[in-house]
């Protein structure tokens, strides 16, 4: 690097410092969103936002790149600054809208305040194609002597900070000693102000210096406004979902009146609510998901056990359709095709993750070789379902050594890892191996089990595969076989092998010598082959079961430590960009798909890769 360019990063390092303390741009992000290029906007790549629990901030976020949105493409290095709503709001949702390509508004639900409120990112380009922003205005500030002592303070250089300042009003008060600092959005400031002293509210949302006298209970009043409308939909806003095509944003409320959950149709065109979705008084609408189409609606009901499937008619009636469940659910997935029509469900507080066939209006049966109708149990609480509706290439490969490719959707787990159920089976899509036991060395023999007899003449011993190197044959369907250890011993009264998994349990089945064993679950077969020695009580035969599937846990290299933490991952958000030559060259271009996941126990946003497993591209 040059003088002059060294010179140049300095000037512009500079002019972006934060005299604040660095405390990360999220706190508790649990919600994003995405706009996806094709739909609107003055952007040639997908962008994505962010959102916490505490702060009131909304991050931009240039998914492809894997960094902030710049609003200036020659200084891509600078991020663009956030959207501010108020440090007291809870945003507990985000839709984003592209009304045309110049023009970008994020709709946030803030629970906070009960209100939708209407975020203008971009409102327009100027010559050189830069997005246009809106700058937060103030207005002249009043001084009210409240005791009419004739006291004349004055507020100087009142400034204003894009991207943390926000529409509220302001009111200084004077204590007698010092000024105390509220705004309407972002609450009482934890820095008060001295006359005569430069003051800056809480991340320089507002700054200034008070002049002159005054008494106690004297105030200045001042209002900031940066573009942001608040939206009344008669409750309190908690879930939006844009429709594909952006004519629509479904929105759950609670209604002020009654408390009840109520589906609202909301027209971002003209800002109204256009109609209401007649369900039940006792459903709690939750989540929701729009199919691909835009044409229909699913959202899960946190009450009633019962998932809701609203319809477009051709006529342009709206038909509900209500598909009894046996529990409630909090998150729902289309996953729709010409052959099938499935909905992936999470219920209320369970560890696992049913599909439901639409067209059947029955629950299918993910593991056949259980008795009942069984979904996927993933051993830890799901936070998030998000379908994945395009085909991409999977880890795993053929018979002929080809990768396969399909569609899933992508579950979010407590335990910080977010996994992808195949759209047809349920199955987890598999890593490049699948699932397969874990060899061992034993007296350099190769095997993939150890025994406590291995020095005995003639012992019992596992038969190998036909089709593979190994002894145990493990279910092919991601998610049946567990990570665990199995422990299989010899019990001389019984003149069989007992069968007990870590995680699975004892089984019920017995191993008899020279017979295939299946486990309870279907996890794991195999054949005991009898020895010329007898077996004795208590030999053990020991062996783990590798899970053999494809997920993101911050692990990227399967080293020992973690690349990335990715603590607590919420509900995940699909997004998918093009990659490849575009300007003639041999390499294809290819649509790849990712989710952007907020991680709110590691106060991060990460993007994940369902092809690799990898989270490739972090924010924090």
């Amino acid at each position: 690097m040059n003088r002059a360019s060294l010179a140049l990063v300095l000037l512009v390092a500079s002019a972006c410092r934060d005299d604040d303390p660095w405390e990360g741009n999220f706190d508790i992000p649990t919600v994003g969103a995405v706009l996806q290029n094709e739909v609107g906007g003055p952007f040639e790549e997908p962008v994505g936002y962010g959102a916490s629990i505490h702060g009131g901030q909304i991050a931009i976020l240039a998914l492809k790149q894997g960094r902030y949105l710049s609003d200036d493409d020659a200084a891509s290095f600078v991020s663009a600054a956030p959207l501010a709503t108020g440090r007291n709001r809870v945003i507990g949702s985000l839709a984003a809208y592209a009304p045309d390509e110049q023009n970008i508004v994020v709709y946030a639900a803030d629970r906070a305040y009960g209100q939708l409120l209407r975020i203008p990112h971009v409102v327009g380009l100027y010559e050189r194609g830069t997005p246009i922003r809106v700058r937060p205005l103030a207005t002249d500030w009043v001084f009210l002597d409240a005791d009419e002592s004739g006291d004349r303070a004055r507020l100087d250089d009142l400034k204003l900070r894009l991207g943390y300042t926000t529409t509220e009003d302001w009111v200084l008060e004077y204590d007698g000693e010092e000024w105390w600092v509220t705004g309407s959005r972002s609450g009482i400031q934890p820095r008060t102000a001295q006359a005569g002293v430069g003051y800056a509210a809480e991340r320089r949302t507002v700054e200034f210096t008070i002049q002159g006298s005054a008494t106690p209970g004297d105030q200045f009043q001042f209002s900031t406004d940066s573009g942001i409308e608040e939206l009344d939909l008669g409750g309190i806003p908690l879930q939006l979902a844009m429709a594909p095509d952006q004519s629509r944003i479904a929105a759950v409320i609670e209604d002020r009146d009654d408390g009840r959950m109520r589906l609202l149709l909301f027209d971002p065109t003209t800002d109204t609510v256009v109609e209401e979705v007649p369900l039940p008084a006792d459903a709690q609408p939750h989540r929701l998901a729009w199919a691909p189409d835009a044409g229909t609606l699913f959202a899960a009901d946190v009450a009633r056990p019962s998932a809701w499937e609203v319809v477009r008619e051709p006529e342009g009636a709206l038909s509900v359709i209500e598909h009894p469940l046996p529990w409630p659910v909090f998150d729902v997935a289309p996953m729709l095709s010409e052959e099938q029509r499935h909905l992936f469900v999470a219920p209320v507080g369970a560890r696992t993750v049913w599909i439901f066939d639409l067209d059947a209006d029955a629950l299918v049966d993910f593991n056949p070789q259980q008795d009942g109708v069984n979904g996927l149990d993933l051993d830890t609480p799901v936070q998030g379902l998000e379908a994945i509706p395009l085909r991409y290439r999977w880890p795993e490969i053929d018979d002929e050594g080809v990768n396969r490719w399909g569609r899933s959707v992508a579950v979010s787990l407590y335990t910080g890892k977010v996994v992808f159920m195949a759209e047809g089976t349920g199955c987890l899509v598999r890593d490049e191996f699948g699932p397969r036991t874990e060899p061992v060395s034993q007296y350099g023999s190769g095997l993939d089990y150890s025994a406590n007899f291995s020095n005995v003449s003639g012992a019992a011993f596992l038969q190998g595969n036909a089709t593979n190197d190994r002894t145990v044959m493990v279910n092919p369907c991601g998610g049946i076989a567990r990570r665990e250890t199995w422990t299989i011993t010899y019990r001389q009264n019984l003149q069989a092998w007992e069968v007990e998994g870590s995680r699975s349990g004892l089984q019920e089945g017995l191993v008899y010598e020279d017979q295939r064993y299946v486990s309870d679950t279907g996890a794991v077969s195999f054949v005991i082959r009898g020895g010329t020695t007898v077996s004795e009580e208590g030999w053990r035969i020991s062996l783990t079961i590798l899970m053999g599937v494809v997920e993101a846990n911050g692990n990227n290299d399967e080293d020992s430590g973690r690349e990335v933490e990715f603590d607590l991952p919420q509900d995940p958000v699909f997004f998918h960009y093009l990659v490849g030559g575009s300007d003639g060259g041999w390499d294809p271009i290819e649509d790849r798909s990712f989710v952007l996941v907020p991680a709110a126990g590691s106060d991060l946003f990460g993007r994940v890769d369902p092809q690799s497993g990898h989270i490739d591209a972090w924010w924090w």
